[in-house]
């Protein structure tokens, strides 16, 4: 979809621009939506040294980064949000914190997209959600676990609430092999080091190996957070025969996820994970525990494998049989990559955005 006249104003708000799949996607929707003909730009809560700040720029989108002081902060915002036709939340805490001005810009177009399944269950989420739902215009969600979640809690109706996938450029993907020893098996974590992601199954169910299959793997940690140090003192008690490498929060695309031959996701709950979506466009095989939107993206023994949450033994099993078969990763990651290109690509998500913000096109 392509825009005829003046071009419509957009203003995503997010909570930061520090390396997450949210935020990442916003800065890839944002590069469409600038093709397409929009006027796009980032309203960011978090500080101007986030680490996708600079990346925001360097690809020629604006981002504001407001003060971290409340009341000039509400009075920043509102000077940018005011001038927008169209004001897309990717944040429930950007709401919250908003609410006191939501009522002054109901004449913009207002969407809300949930990237988490969380159903938001407190009850100062449920009176947010209900003081917010006349000024919202539509809300959308990246999976249908995380649409359930939020309707049973929340019982909003009235108004277009549907699941659009996370999708991504395919065709900026550079897929390269850097692999300097073809006998080890390189598994890859991506994401925050928060309680939720459950990275310490990961180390645990490697801890489970004989001591020569754990010299047969490595491991590199992409991400920050607070359970950080805890998985680094595992990994120094448990698994000192084991190359485990913490790499911290790395902007390129390209440095993470060629630096292995296997996604693994061990999370609680996931929504659409963008990160999932791009280990395939990089033909990774994933292993992923079925929860959320993992299951729309791995198809088990097809792109990848599924197992339960917190099911160490199954996990532990994958891992030998991926060091029995090294060829397998290698087919489950070209079948993931065609699986992406085929259904989700950032254009047609960026079209279904489209038809909420302009529904009478």
């Amino acid at each position: 979809m392509h825009l005829s006249s003046t071009p419509s104003k957009i203003i995503h708000v997010v909570s930061s621009l520090n390396v997450g799949g949210a935020e990442r996607f916003v800065i890839d929707l944002c590069q469409v939506q600038q093709k397409q003909g929009y006027q796009v730009s980032i309203l960011s809560l978090g500080n101007q040294h986030d680490e996708l700040v600079e990346e925001a720029g360097h690809k020629g989108i604006t981002a504001n980064v407001v003060s971290q002081v409340k009341g000039w902060r509400l009075l920043q915002s509102y000077r940018l949000l005011v001038k927008a036709d169209i004001i897309h939340f990717h944040s429930p805490h950007a709401i919250k914190l908003f609410s006191p001005i939501i009522g002054a810009l109901q004449k913009r177009i207002m969407v809300y997209t949930r990237h988490g399944a969380a159903p938001l269950h407190a009850p100062h989420w449920q009176r947010l959600h209900k003081k917010i739902r006349p000024f919202v215009n539509a809300i959308t969600f990246v999976s249908n676990e995380g649409k359930q979640n939020f309707q049973s809690i929340h019982a909003w109706s009235g108004l277009p609430m549907e699941v659009i996938d996370n999708g991504i450029d395919i065709d900026a993907i550079n897929v390269t092999d850097n692999r300097r020893d073809s006998t080890l098996l390189r598994l890859g974590s991506v994401g925050r080091m928060v309680k939720l992601k459950g990275q310490h199954f990961l180390l645990e169910a490697i801890a489970g190996l004989t001591k020569e299959r754990r010299q047969r793997v490595t491991v590199e940690f992409f991400g920050d957070g607070e359970c950080r140090k805890e998985l680094q003192q595992f990994a120094q008690t448990n698994l000192p025969d084991t190359r485990i490498t913490f790499h911290g929060m790395v902007d390129n695309r390209d440095d993470i996820y060629n630096a292995f031959d296997v996604m693994c996701v061990t999370s609680e709950t996931e929504g659409l994970s963008l990160a999932v979506i791009e280990a395939m466009a990089y033909k990774k095989a994933v292993v992923a525990t079925n929860v959320g939107g993992n299951p729309k993206l791995v198809e088990h023994d097809t792109t990848g494998w599924l197992f339960e949450y917190a099911d160490t033994e199954t996990l532990k099993t994958l891992i030998n049989k991926l060091i029995d078969e090294p060829t397998l990763a290698q087919k489950m990651g070209a079948n993931g990559r065609e699986k992406v290109a085929q259904a989700f690509s950032l254009n047609i998500t960026a079209d279904k955005f489209n038809q909420l913000y302009l529904p009478g096109e």
